[in-house]
Formats: structure tokens, sequence, C-alpha cells
């Protein structure tokens, strides 16, 4: 795994850790130091595909980690 989707998924594993739900693209941008909205959309594209995370189309929020990873 590259080390940026690393980092996403380790902040988003914490947020989801610490506030029961996951957190927004902003939040995810502030948390993580990305600049750009659709910077944090090609890595959580990345960390799906790879099998690490799961999302609902049309739902904000809607991700969860696979515990599997």
């Amino acid at each position: 795994m590259k080390e940026h989707n690393k980092k996403l998924l380790d902040f988003i594993k914490q947020y989801i850790s610490d506030n029961g739900y996951a957190p927004s693209y902003t939040e995810m941008m502030n948390g993580t130091g990305e600049k750009s909205k659709n910077g944090i959309f090609r890595k959580l594209n990345d960390l799906e595909e790879g099998g690490f995370i799961l999302r609902s189309s049309g739902k904000s929020r809607a991700l969860v980690v696979n515990s599997n990873h």
C-alpha cells in the first residue's frame, strides 16, 4: 500500500474509533494534509479497490473499514 493511502486509512480508522462514524471529505483533507477533495476521492478509490474499505454510493459518510486488512 502506498504511504499516502496508509496515512488516510489510519486517519479514517482513528476517526471512526473516536467518533463512531466516518469522517467527511473535508475532515479527511484536514486530518491528512491533502490539498483537494479530488485527491481524497482518488485515495479512497485506491483503498476500495484494494479491499481496505467499503463505500455506499449516494450516502454521506458511508464508509466502512474492512477488518480483514
